[in-house]
């Protein structure tokens, strides 16, 4: 899912989200060895562009999938 830009500055297409579930969800996806500070940034700079209060994250490089939820307060729904 291609999203807006964040600033107007920079290029369409830029930024896109792995997900978004039903117009209500961002779902990202990562195979990393540790998720850091920077892929919570990431999805809540989406949930904040679309204005959306849930989003959720997922490693699949863990022995055990363990999806990280992620609110935006100001988000609809």
């Amino acid at each position: 899912f291609v999203l807006p830009t964040f600033d107007g500055k920079e290029k369409v297409g830029r930024h896109r989200a792995d997900f978004l579930v039903e117009n209500k969800i961002v779902l990202e996806i990562k195979y990393k060895r540790y998720l850091n500070k920077d892929d919570y940034e990431q999805v809540k700079r989406y949930l904040k562009v679309l204005n959306l209060a849930l989003g959720v994250l997922v490693n699949f490089r863990e022995d055990r999938i363990k999806p990280k939820r992620i609110l935006n307060g100001s988000g609809k729904e």
